[in-house]
């Protein structure tokens, strides 16, 4: 059976290939990445010169979905003309990677069994900055427009990443054009149902490597519905916790520390 491994060079560029990723990289019959940092393009091209991009299939205007369809369809045609091949993401490759997923579901129809490794992904790096203990509030990690499109409703008192936030509003790949300032105004004013119009937010683009420098913008929800143009692919929002979290159930988080309350967990 052939085969597709897909693998992700973490955030920032070749630092973050882990020894399982450059190994599969080594010995592939061909290599093909969606990868933007020059260094990490390089390491990847001294790894296994027989590498290509496949940039050119983002055709600016196009639907996002109709894309990843033509970049798995090309990938799955190169399996099958090649044993080993691999696909190389940014961060972890089933982290907002809708190729992955796609492949996953269509490539045992083809006969192609499809490998996918860890790497190091935004969260990761996101969570380095990060005031909140989240072993202690938890983490929330939602998708900006399916927050919107399914009404869901965060918890305030927990940390939120929203991811997606320069493809907010839209399927149609805009990589290339500058964001309209008002682009993320229903975004801000949907969360104001739920956080004060004066909670303080950041919107962050992580450092992967030149030409991505790290950039952070701190700024209130009220501020957030008028900078869509600092937004971009890359960009992150992040929500701290508007109230603390508390103890509810006081009976509960009293038997975490009786030693007698362990009898009824666990098997003699």
């Amino acid at each position: 059976m052939t085969e597709i491994n897909i693998v992700g060079v973490g955030i920032r560029g070749a630092r973050h290939m882990t020894l399982e990723t450059v190994e599969v990289i080594a010995v592939a019959d061909v290599v093909y990445h969606l990868v933007t940092g020059v260094e990490a393009v390089n390491e990847i091209k001294r790894i296994n010169p027989n590498t290509h991009g496949l940039f050119h299939m983002y055709r600016e205007g196009a639907l996002d979905l109709e894309v990843y369809g033509q970049i798995v369809s090309f990938l799955l045609a190169q399996s099958l003309a090649s044993q080993r091949v691999v696909f190389v993401v940014m961060g972890h490759p089933s982290i907002y990677v809708a190729a992955t997923h796609l492949l996953r579901e269509h490539g045992p129809r083809w006969g192609v069994r499809v490998n996918v490794l860890a790497g190091v992904s935004a969260i990761d790096v996101l969570l380095l900055s990060m005031p909140a203990d989240i072993g202690s509030t938890g983490l929330q990690i939602l998708d900006a427009n399916r927050l919107v499109s399914y009404q869901l409703i965060p918890d305030n008192r927990v940390p939120v990443l929203i991811f997606q936030i320069g493809c907010f509003g839209s399927g149609f790949i805009t990589r290339s054009q500058s964001n309209h300032p008002r682009r993320l105004a229903l975004l801000a004013r949907y969360l104001v149902g739920f956080y004060p119009p004066e909670h303080g937010v950041e919107l962050i683009e992580c450092d992967m490597g030149f030409p991505h420098a790290e950039t952070r913008h701190r700024l209130t929800l009220t501020e957030l519905a008028g900078t869509g143009h600092l937004a971009n692919y890359n960009s992150t929002l992040y929500l701290p916790p508007a109230r603390p979290v508390q103890v509810l159930d006081g009976r509960f988080q009293a038997q975490l520390i009786d030693p007698n309350a362990i009898e009824g967990l666990i098997a003699s």
